[in-house]
C-alpha cells in the first residue's frame, strides 16, 4: 500500500498503542497489514502517485457513497497513467 500521509505511515508502523478512535482504526490497519503477506506500507510523495491523488479526486468529487468505473477509463485518468509510460 503506498500513501501520501506520512503521519499515518509512521503511527501504523511505530505500533504504539493508543486507546482513541484513531488508534483503533491504526489497531484494525495493523491486523489487515499481518493478514496480508508480502504487502508492506510506505510513503511517497503526492507528486509520485499521481495516478491514484486524481483517482481519488475525481471519486471525492462524485456525490455517490461507492464509486466505481466499468468500461472506459475516465479520461483524467487515463491521461494522467499515459504521461507515466
Amino acid at each position: 500500500m503506498i500513501k501520501d500521509c506520512s503521519k499515518i505511515v509512521n503511527d501504523i508502523k511505530d505500533g504504539k498503542e493508543d486507546n482513541s478512535g484513531y488508534g483503533i482504526v491504526l489497531d484494525d490497519v495493523r491486523q489487515l497489514l499481518a493478514a496480508l503477506p508480502g504487502f508492506s506500507l510506505r510513503h511517497v510523495y503526492r507528486e509520485s502517485n499521481t495516478l491514484a491523488h486524481k483517482a481519488a479526486k475525481l471519486a471525492l468529487g462524485s456525490h455517490e457513497l461507492n464509486v466505481q468505473w466499468f468500461g472506459d477509463t475516465p479520461e483524467c485518468i487515463s491521461s494522467a497513467a499515459t504521461t507515466l509510460i
